[in-house]
Protein backbone atom coordinates (compact mmCIF):
# COMPACT_ATOMS: atom_id res chain seq x y z
CA UNK A 1 0.00 0.00 0.00
CA UNK A 2 2.88 2.02 0.54
CA UNK A 3 3.59 2.02 -3.39
CA UNK A 4 0.11 3.64 -3.83
CA UNK A 5 1.08 7.41 -3.70
CA UNK A 6 3.89 6.63 -6.78
CA UNK A 7 0.99 4.90 -8.47
CA UNK A 8 -0.98 8.13 -8.45
CA UNK A 9 1.24 10.39 -9.50
CA UNK A 10 2.93 7.95 -12.32
CA UNK A 11 -0.34 7.53 -13.68
CA UNK A 12 -1.05 11.14 -13.97
CA UNK A 13 -3.32 11.30 -11.02
CA UNK A 14 -1.68 14.86 -10.10
CA UNK A 15 -1.72 16.56 -13.67
CA UNK A 16 2.05 15.96 -13.98
CA UNK A 17 2.54 16.35 -17.69
CA UNK A 18 6.49 15.10 -18.22
CA UNK A 19 8.03 13.58 -21.27
CA UNK A 20 10.47 11.33 -19.15
CA UNK A 21 7.42 9.87 -17.75
CA UNK A 22 6.61 8.84 -21.05
CA UNK A 23 10.09 7.55 -21.82
CA UNK A 24 9.73 5.62 -19.17
CA UNK A 25 6.65 3.82 -20.17
CA UNK A 26 8.09 3.64 -23.71
CA UNK A 27 10.55 1.90 -22.43
CA UNK A 28 9.52 -0.63 -19.83
CA UNK A 29 7.85 -4.07 -20.07
CA UNK A 30 5.13 -4.26 -18.26
CA UNK A 31 3.08 -7.67 -17.50
CA UNK A 32 0.92 -8.81 -19.87
CA UNK A 33 -2.30 -9.27 -17.20
CA UNK A 34 -6.08 -10.45 -18.68
CA UNK A 35 -5.79 -7.46 -21.35
CA UNK A 36 -8.39 -9.04 -23.36
CA UNK A 37 -10.43 -8.31 -20.53
CA UNK A 38 -9.34 -5.43 -19.01
CA UNK A 39 -9.52 -3.55 -22.48
CA UNK A 40 -6.12 -1.77 -24.61
CA UNK A 41 -6.96 1.33 -22.63
CA UNK A 42 -6.63 0.19 -19.06
CA UNK A 43 -3.49 -2.03 -19.78
CA UNK A 44 -1.04 0.80 -18.64
CA UNK A 45 -3.03 1.27 -15.24
CA UNK A 46 -3.20 -2.95 -14.65
CA UNK A 47 0.29 -2.91 -15.88
CA UNK A 48 1.87 -0.84 -13.85
CA UNK A 49 0.20 -1.74 -10.47
CA UNK A 50 1.45 -5.20 -11.15
CA UNK A 51 4.80 -3.90 -12.06
CA UNK A 52 4.83 -1.73 -8.79
CA UNK A 53 3.71 -4.90 -7.00
CA UNK A 54 7.55 -6.39 -7.21
CA UNK A 55 8.88 -4.31 -5.17
CA UNK A 56 9.20 -4.05 -1.49
CA UNK A 57 9.21 -0.18 -1.03
CA UNK A 58 9.49 3.11 -2.16
CA UNK A 59 12.90 3.45 -2.49
CA UNK A 60 13.16 0.16 -4.64
CA UNK A 61 10.43 0.95 -6.91
CA UNK A 62 11.30 4.65 -7.62
CA UNK A 63 15.01 3.33 -8.58
CA UNK A 64 13.56 1.19 -11.01
CA UNK A 65 11.00 3.91 -12.54
CA UNK A 66 14.55 6.13 -12.78
CA UNK A 67 17.10 3.45 -14.96
CA UNK A 68 14.51 3.96 -17.69
CA UNK A 69 15.11 7.46 -18.06
CA UNK A 70 18.11 9.59 -19.29
CA UNK A 71 21.08 10.04 -17.10
CA UNK A 72 20.46 14.00 -17.29
CA UNK A 73 16.64 13.41 -16.36
CA UNK A 74 16.61 11.31 -13.52
CA UNK A 75 17.48 13.44 -10.67
CA UNK A 76 15.09 16.35 -11.23
CA UNK A 77 12.06 13.75 -12.23
CA UNK A 78 13.13 12.25 -8.54
CA UNK A 79 12.70 15.28 -7.02
CA UNK A 80 9.08 15.71 -8.73
CA UNK A 81 8.14 12.42 -7.87
CA UNK A 82 8.72 12.78 -4.34
CA UNK A 83 7.08 16.14 -4.11
CA UNK A 84 4.48 15.56 -5.43
CA UNK A 85 4.11 12.43 -2.77
CA UNK A 86 4.29 14.35 -0.11
CA UNK A 87 0.29 14.98 -0.93
CA UNK A 88 -1.09 11.81 -0.17
CA UNK A 89 -1.40 10.90 3.25
CA UNK A 90 -1.62 7.26 4.18
CA UNK A 91 -3.39 6.74 7.36
CA UNK A 92 -1.93 4.34 9.73
CA UNK A 93 -6.04 3.60 10.83
CA UNK A 94 -6.99 3.18 7.37
CA UNK A 95 -6.88 -0.41 5.93
CA UNK A 96 -7.00 0.00 2.40
CA UNK A 97 -6.90 -3.97 1.60
CA UNK A 98 -10.31 -4.53 2.91
CA UNK A 99 -11.13 -2.05 0.21
CA UNK A 100 -9.07 -3.46 -2.64
CA UNK A 101 -10.26 -7.29 -1.74
CA UNK A 102 -13.91 -6.57 0.03
CA UNK A 103 -14.69 -2.90 -1.34
CA UNK A 104 -15.04 -2.17 1.85
CA UNK A 105 -13.73 1.23 3.11
CA UNK A 106 -14.75 3.80 5.91
CA UNK A 107 -14.26 7.38 5.47
CA UNK A 108 -13.03 9.49 8.32
CA UNK A 109 -14.60 12.50 6.86
CA UNK A 110 -17.74 10.65 6.37
CA UNK A 111 -17.82 9.45 9.72
CA UNK A 112 -17.37 13.26 11.05
CA UNK A 113 -20.26 14.41 8.94
CA UNK A 114 -23.00 11.46 10.26
CA UNK A 115 -23.25 10.58 6.64
CA UNK A 116 -25.73 8.23 6.00
CA UNK A 117 -24.55 4.29 4.98
CA UNK A 118 -25.66 5.29 1.06
CA UNK A 119 -23.38 8.50 0.93
CA UNK A 120 -20.64 6.76 2.34
CA UNK A 121 -20.49 3.69 0.03
CA UNK A 122 -20.76 5.40 -2.62
CA UNK A 123 -17.85 7.79 -1.57
CA UNK A 124 -15.81 4.28 -1.32
CA UNK A 125 -16.31 3.58 -4.54
CA UNK A 126 -16.00 6.84 -6.21
CA UNK A 127 -19.34 6.55 -7.45
CA UNK A 128 -20.16 9.70 -6.55
CA UNK A 129 -19.25 12.69 -9.20
CA UNK A 130 -16.54 15.28 -8.81
CA UNK A 131 -18.79 17.92 -7.69
CA UNK A 132 -20.14 15.69 -5.08
CA UNK A 133 -16.97 14.67 -3.46
CA UNK A 134 -15.03 17.35 -3.82
CA UNK A 135 -17.42 19.58 -1.96
CA UNK A 136 -18.00 17.02 0.44
CA UNK A 137 -14.29 16.32 1.11
CA UNK A 138 -12.41 19.19 -0.31
CA UNK A 139 -15.44 21.92 0.14
CA UNK A 140 -13.44 23.05 -3.24
CA UNK A 141 -14.96 22.74 -6.58
CA UNK A 142 -14.15 23.39 -10.40
CA UNK A 143 -16.97 24.54 -12.48
CA UNK A 144 -16.27 23.26 -15.72
CA UNK A 145 -16.31 26.32 -18.54
CA UNK A 146 -19.56 25.62 -20.60
CA UNK A 147 -19.66 25.77 -24.53
CA UNK A 148 -21.00 29.80 -24.72
CA UNK A 149 -20.37 33.19 -24.96
CA UNK A 150 -17.23 33.82 -22.98
CA UNK A 151 -17.84 37.71 -23.22
CA UNK A 152 -21.09 36.86 -20.78
CA UNK A 153 -21.51 35.88 -17.14
CA UNK A 154 -20.80 32.53 -16.42
CA UNK A 155 -23.94 30.01 -17.25
CA UNK A 156 -22.85 28.43 -13.83
CA UNK A 157 -24.06 31.71 -11.94
CA UNK A 158 -27.85 30.74 -12.74
CA UNK A 159 -27.58 27.37 -10.74
CA UNK A 160 -25.72 28.67 -7.95
CA UNK A 161 -28.87 28.58 -5.60
CA UNK A 162 -29.23 24.97 -6.67
CA UNK A 163 -25.71 24.19 -5.74
CA UNK A 164 -25.83 25.75 -2.38
CA UNK A 165 -29.05 23.72 -1.41
CA UNK A 166 -26.38 20.23 -2.85
CA UNK A 167 -23.50 21.57 -0.39
CA UNK A 168 -26.02 22.13 2.69
CA UNK A 169 -27.23 18.55 2.03
CA UNK A 170 -23.77 17.04 1.45
CA UNK A 171 -22.33 19.06 4.51
CA UNK A 172 -25.43 17.80 6.64
CA UNK A 173 -26.20 21.56 7.72
CA UNK A 174 -29.83 20.69 7.66
CA UNK A 175 -30.82 21.37 11.81
CA UNK A 176 -33.62 19.64 13.49
CA UNK A 177 -35.00 22.39 15.14
CA UNK A 178 -35.26 26.25 14.72
CA UNK A 179 -33.45 26.30 18.16
CA UNK A 180 -30.68 24.49 17.22
CA UNK A 181 -31.02 26.53 13.28
CA UNK A 182 -30.46 29.99 15.27
CA UNK A 183 -27.86 28.64 17.51
CA UNK A 184 -25.45 27.52 13.81
CA UNK A 185 -26.11 30.71 12.19
CA UNK A 186 -24.94 32.77 15.03
CA UNK A 187 -21.75 30.83 16.10
CA UNK A 188 -20.84 29.14 12.37
CA UNK A 189 -19.70 30.07 9.09
CA UNK A 190 -19.36 27.39 6.58
CA UNK A 191 -17.88 28.16 2.81
CA UNK A 192 -17.66 26.45 0.09
CA UNK A 193 -14.65 27.58 -2.63
CA UNK A 194 -15.87 27.83 -6.17
CA UNK A 195 -13.29 28.32 -8.96
CA UNK A 196 -15.41 29.21 -12.03
CA UNK A 197 -14.94 31.44 -15.30
CA UNK A 198 -14.73 35.61 -15.44
CA UNK A 199 -14.73 36.35 -19.27
CA UNK A 200 -11.54 33.89 -20.44
CA UNK A 201 -9.86 34.04 -16.27
CA UNK A 202 -9.86 31.84 -13.51
CA UNK A 203 -12.16 33.38 -10.78
CA UNK A 204 -12.01 31.90 -7.16
CA UNK A 205 -15.50 32.40 -5.04
CA UNK A 206 -16.17 31.68 -1.38
CA UNK A 207 -20.18 31.04 -1.42
CA UNK A 208 -21.59 30.86 2.20
CA UNK A 209 -23.62 27.82 3.34
CA UNK A 210 -26.79 28.23 4.53
CA UNK A 211 -28.23 26.49 7.40
CA UNK A 212 -31.92 25.18 6.96
CA UNK A 213 -34.38 23.89 9.50
CA UNK A 214 -35.40 20.48 8.33
CA UNK A 215 -38.91 22.18 9.54
CA UNK A 216 -39.18 23.93 6.14
CA UNK A 217 -38.95 20.62 4.50
CA UNK A 218 -39.47 17.73 6.28
CA UNK A 219 -38.53 15.12 2.95
CA UNK A 220 -35.56 16.77 2.64
CA UNK A 221 -32.57 15.48 4.22
CA UNK A 222 -29.64 13.07 3.09
CA UNK A 223 -31.02 10.17 4.98
CA UNK A 224 -34.12 9.87 3.11
CA UNK A 225 -33.29 11.39 -0.20
CA UNK A 226 -33.24 8.05 -2.11
CA UNK A 227 -36.52 7.84 -1.45
CA UNK A 228 -38.09 11.12 -1.98
CA UNK A 229 -39.86 11.38 -5.43
CA UNK A 230 -41.50 14.60 -7.20
CA UNK A 231 -44.07 14.77 -9.54
CA UNK A 232 -44.86 17.48 -11.92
Amino acid sequence: MSLLPLFAVLTGNDYISLPALETFFSRVHFPLGNVSHTGRKHFRIQGLLNWLSRFANVEEAMENVLKYLNLKDQESVRQLLYSAMEEYDLSDTVNLETFFHGGLYVSPTAVQLNLPDWVQNALAKGALSPLLSDALVLKRVFLHAQVEDFRRISAHNVTQPIRKVIYALLLNMYQSSQAELQENKRNMHIFVEEFDRLETNLRRSRVEISFISEDSNEDLSLQNLPGVRYWS
